[in-house]
């Protein structure tokens, strides 16, 4: 059995955040703002979702990253390496790269972050040290995606490895959590190259981590994700194994994100392709244990996304839905027959 498309979720850009604030040191003459850059996509959610990560081009246009991009090449032509321009200029080319689908703009991006750790004291600036391992981290991951490498997915793994020498559970709740996250999109993403569940077991570990430090009350949505993009490897789990056991469990993981939408406190894009996540899962569950009555609920939910959330569902999923839509119908109708 094939993988079936799903959905993660990743978490927000807060080195290009960062990037954009040094921006506005560095050239003050610039009224581009991000928000008026005219290139920049319609999609401006601190969620980013999809197979690739989102280094932040869906808020900023390519106009104002090449911008940019030449503001921090002048720095750094005109004075020795800053650190903080070093990691800026790196955030900068990870998101053209990522643009452009340029793998050696990433690998550029890698070298940049390599150079901005060598600058960094690891005893003296612990934290600044780790946060740049994340970063760097995150950029290997967009390239192990990009490329398919298993090279870049180790690369990745170790980067993450290494900041939670310093950002531990018991002094860094959110940004041990955060890593945990990163890593288990990681293992289940280099699992799915794999075919291996050995990795994506991995990655279930890493996102029960993850969850074990976010609290509803404090961060429901960021435990909504992380219990969505559990559900999604375990849905791959099951597909792989074809174990009906584990695609019901996939299932629970999706119900558990979607608990907070009826407290209002998700976003209802982000609960619509949780949605689109929970009825792929049920479709291959029917498959999987010859069950109309699950072929058929599936469908029921997927008329309700195609049909009363359109509005709320990004184009690529809206057309992943009509094609699972069609799929569960002709299910449910042929284990109806049988």
């Amino acid at each position: 059995m094939n993988f079936s498309n799903n959905y993660i979720f990743f978490r927000d850009n807060q080195s290009l955040e960062q990037a954009i604030h040094h921006y506005k040191e560095v050239a003050p003459e610039n009224t581009d703002t991000p928000e008026e850059d005219k290139t920049a996509s319609s999609t401006t959610t601190p969620y980013h979702y999809s197979h690739t990560q989102n280094t932040g081009h869906s808020q900023l246009g390519l106009n104002t990253l090449e911008s940019m991009k030449q503001a921090f090449d002048s720095v750094l032509t005109e004075s020795s390496e800053e650190l903080i321009t070093l990691e800026s200029l790196a955030s900068v080319l990870a998101a053209i790269g990522q643009h452009k689908s340029d793998a050696e703009l990433l690998n550029q991006s890698v070298d940049t972050f390599n150079k901005a750790l060598e600058l960094h004291d690891s005893k003296e600036t612990p934290e600044e040290w780790a946060t740049t391992q994340k970063n760097l981290a995150n950029v290997l991951l967009v390239l192990a995606q990009l490329e398919s490498k298993s090279k870049w997915f180790k690369a990745s793994e170790e980067a993450n490895l290494s900041a939670l020498t310093v950002f531990t559970r018991e002094t860094s709740p959110n940004e041990w959590a955060s890593i945990m996250h990163t890593l288990g999109i990681t293992f289940h993403l280099h699992g799915k190259l794999l075919n291996g569940n050995r990795v994506f077991q991995k990655s279930v570990v890493a996102y029960k981590n993850a969850i074990s430090k976010l609290e509803i009350e404090d961060n429901p949505v960021d435990r909504s994700m992380t219990n969505n993009n559990r559900g999604a490897v375990l849905q791959h789990m099951a597909e792989r194994e074809e174990n009906a056991e584990r695609m019901e469990e996939a299932i629970r993981a999706y119900e558990q994100s979607l608990l907070i939408w009826d407290e209002q406190l998700l976003p209802r894009h982000i609960a619509t392709m949780i949605m689109a996540n929970r009825s792929t899962a049920r479709t291959t569950l029917a498959e999987l244990s010859n069950d109309k009555a699950i072929a058929q609920e599936a469908a029921d939910e997927l008329v309700v996304i195609t049909e009363i959330f359109s509005d709320a569902c990004h184009d690529d999923c809206l057309e992943h839905c009509r094609e699972q839509l069609i799929k569960a119908e002709h299910l449910a109708e042929t284990l109806a027959s049988a």
